[in-house]
């Protein structure tokens, strides 16, 4: 059976890139240098790798567009890297990787939706996705362990969990906050035996309700935490299906 490796080529990029910077010092001023041609031959190295280490037939790159749909969720989503300096190589390995590799782009879409997307779309073969982004947890599928070095399934039921779990304690790194006072303790005992995803909204929004926040306010959050499945996206329209609990 075909193996197909669905890579988060935004982790790969900016890995690389940042290993290629190096700081040289001229009498007294600092230079920092990195060589693209480097850069693309890292990974060029890397991507060899991982297709024999995993096994693979074939390797699927994903990368984020620059219009993401959640800052018209909540306008501060990743707000927080505003004024973070990127890897000077980066634009450059990303603009080698969207015209040498099977690399995917949308312009509104973060990598890991295409990615989410992808995995779950009707398919032949196999279809693993390789991330080190918890977040991808949240999409049902085969995934590869890069501890273990093995692939394993999430099944839809658990996906959701972690998805509901994750509206609960938002994300810091993507600047989206969740519920006030819900870690990720208290979210998996909340979400405990709850199997039905119109229970866990539920439950939802009811810890919501007890901090002080409404269900537009736990809606939002959701939309934010959603990395969206196929059905959710219309490529033709470019349109996102936003989350809606059914």
């Amino acid at each position: 059976m075909a193996r197909t490796l669905l890579i988060d080529a935004d982790i790969l990029a900016f890995q690389v890139a940042s290993s290629q910077e190096s700081i040289f010092e001229f009498c007294g001023e600092h230079v920092l240098h990195a060589n693209l041609d480097d850069g693309i031959k890292a990974v060029k190295e890397t991507l060899d790798h991982i297709k024999e280490n995993t096994d693979s037939d074939e390797l699927s790159l994903f990368l984020t567009g620059s219009n993401n749909f959640r800052k018209n969720v909540l306008h501060t989503y990743k707000g927080n890297r505003t004024n973070t300096r990127k890897p000077m190589i980066l634009s450059g390995l990303r603009n080698w990787m969207l015209e040498n590799t099977r690399c995917f782009l949308e312009d509104t879409l973060e990598g890991d939706d295409l990615i989410g997307i992808h995995a779950t779309m009707p398919h032949k073969g196999e279809r693993v996705v390789y991330s080190a982004d918890k977040d991808l947890k949240t999409v049902p599928g085969l995934h590869w362990d890069t501890e273990d070095g093995e692939v394993y399934e999430i099944i839809e039921s658990d996906a959701d969990r972690l998805f509901f779990s994750q509206v609960l304690t938002g994300d810091p790194t993507d600047n989206y906050k969740g519920c006030q006072g819900c870690g990720p303790v208290k979210a998996a005992k909340l979400l405990e035996g709850r199997v039905d995803n119109k229970e866990r909204w539920e439950t939802v929004i009811n810890a919501y309700a007890k901090a002080g926040l409404t269900e537009k306010d736990a809606l939002q959050q959701a939309r934010c935490a959603r990395i969206l499945r196929h059905g959710e996206y219309d490529f033709e329209a470019k349109k996102v299906i936003l989350w809606t609990p059914n």
